[in-house]
């Protein structure tokens, strides 16, 4: 059975059953000896709830061809986590 899109404003940390539909607003790439190199990204939804993302280092080979800013992208199945100012 497919997911139903969900809001940004919706999405918690409990669960990792997710298909949102989102524009990419922002990205960069990032480098720190904590974490490595990763792909950081500001997405929005359709209503303007904006959410921060980060594609760990081993998935920036996979994933970096498709973030393109001004994009609207689908991703479904991945993990939330509250912010505490460090990266893993």
């Amino acid at each position: 059975m497919a997911l139903p899109i969900t809001e940004l404003n919706a999405v918690k940390p409990f669960k990792t059953q997710w298909k949102i539909q989102v524009k990419i607003v922002h990205s960069w790439t990032q480098y720190t000896q904590y974490s490595g190199e990763t792909v950081e990204m500001v997405l929005a939804d359709t209503s303007g709830t904006l959410i921060h993302a980060t594609v760990k280092k081993q998935q920036v080979n996979k994933f970096q061809r498709l973030i393109t800013t001004g994009e609207w992208r689908t991703a479904e199945n991945f993990t939330v986590a509250k912010s505490t100012g460090k990266t893993k």
